[in-house]
């Protein structure tokens, strides 16, 4: 009764389906043979889920109103409906295939698109807790909205007075010319604050990273490298702390070698702290600060505006006037993509849609 109970609906359906071929095709498939057929299957079923049952009963397996469950009829199910599908494929092929195709391209694009998703708007970033990093800049005037990067002295200010932030740095991404070792390669690079791993919670992988006195040329000129280039110009050599690089026809010294997943900013693999001989935009940065635990970024706006505001009173030559313009990490990383991405996902998930009514269209034109 059981069995009848979970199957009667499909033997029957299975049954008219047999029937109706055998009318549509002319086969000579009389009705008591194809009842027969059906019946005798339903029997082998039967009997193998009955054996099953009465094994499962006789290792004391139970439910806890007393009745049989468990591995037998499950594994009955599951043959039961590989073979019934088996059945269905084998009568139909053409459809069966003309359905799976369709599912296999909407499903396909849906998660090939997802992963796009996934990697933009999901996936943790390289740092330590990226969610407290920001972007920190200053606008040409209170009116204004674009941003237009910080004067070096203003950060440091900014950094030495807030009261809402763990850490601050600067960075301006630039490229370097390397002529040795090796053949000449123009390279993407950044020129940072000492304190720029440290703010972002990224440690080398070989070496150190800068030091205070790295900054503005007091131990020399030194540089950190990426993972990318330590393999690519010196074969991953261990002993790559303290070579020296040529680097726009001056000498560099390498001090640490940074992860392969840190390319910050702009796919940078080469850095180097801000020296005094150096002239990196009239002296324009971004600031990226690490919020305090439990601050809002509302907070430390308000924060920064009147470290502004206190400087301004007293004269200093580097604020033009503006107010703070801060943006979440992941917001600047990828800006101008995640609206194309999130609109592009919506198309997917409308075609993955489409792909099943299309689908249950085909179904039902084939009961029809």
């Amino acid at each position: 009764r059981e069995l009848y109970t979970f199957y009667g609906r499909g033997i029957q359906e299975a049954f008219e389906d047999v029937l109706r071929e055998a009318q549509v095709t002319g086969r000579r498939m009389s009705t008591p043979r194809a009842f027969i057929k059906d019946v005798l299957d339903l029997l082998r079923t039967s009997l193998r889920y009955r054996m099953r049952r009465s094994e499962y009963r006789g290792s004391g397996g139970s439910t806890s109103d007393g009745s049989a469950t468990g591995g037998g009829f499950s594994a009955v199910t599951v043959i039961h409906d590989i073979r019934h599908a088996l059945r269905l494929f084998l009568k139909r092929p053409g459809f069966t295939a003309m359905a799976l195709a369709t599912l296999a391209m909407g499903i396909g694009a849906n998660a090939a698109v997802f992963s796009l998703v996934f990697t933009i708007l999901m996936r943790t970033l390289p740092f330590e807790e990226p969610d407290r990093l920001v972007l920190i800049q200053q606008t040409a005037s209170q009116m204004d909205n674009e941003a237009v990067g910080l004067w070096y002295p203003g950060l440091v200010a900014l950094d030495e007075r807030n009261r809402t932030f763990d850490g601050m740095a600067g960075f301006f991404l630039t490229d370097f010319t390397l002529t040795e070792p090796g053949p000449s390669e123009r390279l993407t690079g950044s020129l940072v604050s000492w304190d720029f791993p440290q703010v972002l919670g990224v440690q080398p992988i070989q070496g150190r990273t800068f030091r205070e006195d790295d900054e503005g040329g007091g131990n020399g000129r030194t540089v950190l490298i990426g993972e990318g280039m330590w393999e690519r110009r010196f074969g991953a050599d261990p002993n790559v702390i303290g070579a020296t690089l040529t680097l726009g026809g001056r000498p560099a010294v390498v001090v640490g070698v940074m992860p392969a997943h840190f390319q910050f900013p702009g796919g940078s693999e080469i850095w180097e702290p801000f020296s005094g001989e150096v002239d990196f935009a009239d002296g324009k940065v971004v600031g990226v600060g690490r919020l305090a635990p439990s601050t809002s970024m509302q907070a430390a706006r308000q924060d920064l505006d009147g470290v502004l505001g206190t400087l301004s009173e007293h004269g200093s030559s580097w604020n033009e006037g503006g107010r703070i313009h801060m943006t979440p990490a992941r917001d600047w990383l990828f800006a101008g993509v995640k609206e194309p991405v999130v609109v592009f996902y919506a198309v997917a998930c409308l075609v993955l849609f489409l792909t099943c009514v299309n689908v249950a269209s085909m179904q039902l034109a084939k009961n029809l």
